[in-house]
């Protein structure tokens, strides 16, 4: 496979799972919960299929996953808390999603 055809393949699975993502955190207004599940459902399905290589693993887990998953957004979501002073729920958030994602990851493996 070659470079393009890989960026190519991280392109398209990229802006899937953007659109994903965006379609479920859309209405994070008052509490993520949509963040928070995208990130939990990413990291399950990287470990569901982490035996995927060549194409589908260059579309699927660096394009789709890589997309669907918002670790960054996390974090500015949390700061956004933090900084409303609301400690407890960024916290709260922040744990849920790093203990929540790890969970779900070791049980798929």
């Amino acid at each position: 496979m070659t470079v393009l055809t890989a960026a190519a393949l991280i392109l398209v699975g990229g802006f899937a799972g953007t659109l994903v993502r965006w379609f479920i955190t859309r209405s994070n207004e008052t509490f993520p919960w949509g963040l928070i599940a995208v990130n939990i459902a990413a990291s399950g399905l990287a470990a569901l299929f982490n035996d995927l290589d060549g194409a589908m693993g260059w579309l699927g887990a660096a394009g789709f996953l890589g997309a669907l998953s918002t670790w960054s957004s996390l974090a500015l979501a949390a700061h956004e808390l933090w900084r409303d002073d609301k400690r407890d729920v960024a916290i709260f958030v922040l744990v849920l999603t790093v203990f929540g994602s790890v969970v779900v990851a070791g049980l798929l493996l």
